[in-house]
């Protein structure tokens, strides 16, 4: 069991950030979940998560837009994975080029995503 983390999802589907908190809270992990992408970073600098779910499809500014916005700012040092229903390799080489960690592919399963804290939360 890893120790108690804050994880940051920013996804404009609240069903799909619902799912995802429900299942890191039952792992004791705090979530904070963000729907709006250009907000996102305001709220990752307030709430300095160890780690960020970033989904790539959202309205108004993208995934790969909040994820430049991360990675040029200094303060944003903690690792960001992808959310992406696509199965797209170009998406998954863009995202990893502009400096995620990590993707995950939706729908998300149990051992995909243990995995991946398992991975990212040292």
């Amino acid at each position: 069991m890893l120790d108690k983390k804050r994880i940051l999802i920013v996804d404009d589907s609240r069903l799909m950030a619902k799912v995802l908190e429900l299942e890191l809270n039952q792992l004791g992990h705090e979530t904070l979940s963000v729907d709006k992408p250009e907000e996102a970073l305001e709220k990752a600098l307030l709430y300095m998560p160890h780690l960020v779910f970033l989904d790539i499809e959202m309205p108004h500014k993208n995934g790969f837009e909040v994820l430049q916005e991360f990675t040029a700012d200094q303060n944003m040092n903690m690792p960001v994975i992808m959310l992406t229903a696509s199965h797209n390799l170009n998406d998954i080489i863009k995202s990893t080029k502009l400096g995620a960690v990590d993707y995950l592919l939706k729908p998300l399963t149990d051992k995909a995503l243990h995995g991946k804290l398992e991975k990212h939360l040292k």
